[in-house]
């Protein structure tokens, strides 16, 4: 049995050409699930959008699944870089304000990245292989964490662990339906304006 998880790549590129091999690999792999949808997507037709050799695929991946947890790993790499970038001057802020901002963030993320979105849908069965899926959850907790601590006294839940995990879970869940299935007359404003107020009401006594 290999070392490797399934899903990993086969090896990592050290060179720039190597690099800009893979990079162009992957962005075959999102326009074509942007395009197409994950159930076309092949190895082949990758290659073949990428101008590049089918061999020198298989030199990095070893089959398709291995591509897309590449690509989920970049993006979910960028967008917890992003929130963090846009959350660590914003730890002053009241927790209304800072929540306001990461909902509107992450509904314009996501909804610029369809082929993502679409993906961390299809890998929420199989959270065993899709690791970074995970990751993104853990990150995005481990900043909300940061921002919560120094408020921890005047805070109503006992336990801030466990009230991060909640707080996050109920409004993922809220912003995903808005995402993937909206009410066609409630805007985001308003979705993220109850947001705010589960998350407020649920911290401050």
């Amino acid at each position: 049995m290999s070392d490797n998880p399934p899903s990993s790549p086969r090896k990592q590129p050290r060179q720039q050409r190597a690099r800009q091999t893979v990079q162009r690999l992957l962005d075959a792999a999102a326009e074509l699930i942007e395009d197409h949808g994950l159930e076309t997507l092949t190895t082949n037709r990758i290659a073949e959008h990428a101008g590049v050799n089918i061999a020198s695929l298989y030199q990095y991946f070893p089959h398709k699944d291995a591509i897309v947890a590449a690509l989920v790993e970049s993006w979910l790499q960028e967008v917890t870089r992003q929130l963090g970038d846009m959350l660590s001057p914003a730890m002053d802020m009241p927790i209304a304000e800072s929540t306001h901002l990461w909902c509107q963030a992450g509904l314009m993320y996501f909804r610029q990245r369809p082929a993502l979105l679409a993906l961390l849908l299809r890998v929420r069965d199989r959270p065993e292989d899709w690791p970074a899926a995970r990751q993104l959850e853990l990150r995005l907790m481990e900043i909300m964490r940061r921002f919560l601590l120094p408020r921890r006294d005047s805070l109503a839940t006992p336990d801030l662990d466990l009230g991060i995990q909640t707080a996050y879970t109920a409004a993922a869940a809220v912003l995903l339906r808005q995402l993937t299935d909206p009410v066609p007359y409630y805007r985001d404003e308003q979705i993220i304006g109850e947001v705010v107020r589960l998350i407020t009401g649920y911290f401050r006594p």
